[in-house]
């Protein structure tokens, strides 16, 4: 009985904060760049960030390259909160935290690594006209699958700019 109250508490809260949701409903296509620290492999990326209207979920797409390293980042984010701290008709400034996801692929010199983990952002967001600015920080914690077998944290920040069609 306790497990059935728990996950209805649980949906209630999802979906009570969807209904709050305060970014705009359309396609919101950008970029992002970022870096993190910690054992995730932390260092700089640059990358594509989007949102379809039919999904409820924040897509970025990292890349980093170094000179002796590619590596491929793919996080997806739900927003639980996403509400205005000001907002003067046309000019928004809000705030949003979320769950999310990451999946990171890294090649380099006799090297191959594959991890995936848990990530919680929280950020700033201000809107105007069609445009978006977000600023974030997002730690995580996940599970190191290639090369060696272990769990690994990192702290991400990114920075970002959406057109919203």
């Amino acid at each position: 009985m306790k497990k059935i109250v728990l996950m209805v508490m649980v949906l209630l809260v999802l979906g009570g904060a969807a209904a709050f949701a305060d970014h705009p409903d359309g396609l919101g296509i950008g970029v992002i760049g970022g870096g993190g620290y910690g054992g995730g492999g932390g260092g700089g990326n640059v990358g594509l960030s989007l949102k379809v209207p039919q999904l409820p979920v924040y897509w970025g797409v990292n890349l980093r390259i170094d000179p002796h390293y590619f590596g491929l980042g793919i996080t997806g984010d739900y927003y639980l909160f996403d509400d205005d701290l000001l907002n003067s008709g046309e000019l928004e400034l809000g705030w949003f935290l979320g769950v999310g996801g990451i999946v990171n692929l890294g090649f380099g010199n006799d090297y191959f690594g594959f991890s995936l983990g848990a990530r919680l952002p929280i950020g700033l967001s201000l809107q105007f006209n069609i445009f978006e600015v977000f600023l974030d920080v997002a730690p995580a914690i996940g599970l190191a699958v290639v090369p060696n077998f272990g769990l690994f944290w990192d702290i991400a920040g990114e920075l970002g700019i959406r057109v919203w069609l």
